[in-house]
């Protein structure tokens, strides 16, 4: 039988366990409290992205999402990243959809580097900066991002946040066309 309580409490146990001492008996204190209170606490294995919409509020999913973005999950900060662009479940806010991007980009991740190329390269002229647009763009590219590869073809055969290059505007396209996505 599936329990159907609502997840609470996300604390990471691992910190409290592995620090011994005090930390440990707060774990055992905070264990015993979620005990009393009849909810299962959210653990490492229960944070999935599976388990973030199953049966909670939607406080609760974006406390979770939360809290993975900050404790390092790269498909968490993706997510938090978009639902600020998107204004799901939060207010819209670019500027947090940049700051949860850019934590992803800086982690190596492909798809937040292009979609920070995407918000910069936006009409939007509060973010729009065509630099900036090509430089994520590029750092996507040379990680195998494909669209991105063609994107920065264009841009240097046009000349858009860059200066124009034939030759390796001819590049990067070929680059693309290779990967074949």
């Amino acid at each position: 039988m599936k329990d159907s309580r609502e997840f609470c409490f996300p604390i990471s146990y691992n910190r409290y366990i592995l620090g011994g001492g005090d930390s440990f008996r707060v774990a055992l204190s905070l264990a015993a409290l979620i005990a009393l209170i009849g909810c299962r606490p959210i653990s490492p294995s229960t944070m999935g992205p599976e388990n973030i919409a199953a049966g909670s509020s939607p406080q609760t999913r974006a406390l979770i999402l939360e809290n993975r973005a900050e404790g390092g999950d790269v498909d968490a900060m993706l997510h938090l990243a978009q639902a600020y662009r998107d204004g799901q479940e939060r207010e819209k806010d670019i500027y947090k959809s940049i700051e949860w991007y850019q934590k992803a980009a800086l982690k190596g991740n492909s798809t937040a580097q292009f979609e920070l190329g995407n918000i910069y390269s936006s009409v939007d002229p509060e973010v729009a900066d065509e630099v900036l647009a090509f430089l994520w763009y590029e750092r996507a590219a040379s990680s195998g991002h494909a669209q991105s590869a063609f994107i920065v073809g264009f841009r240097y055969a046009l000349g858009i946040g860059v200066g124009e290059d034939d030759s390796l505007a001819l590049d990067w396209i070929g680059r693309a066309i290779e990967s074949g996505d």
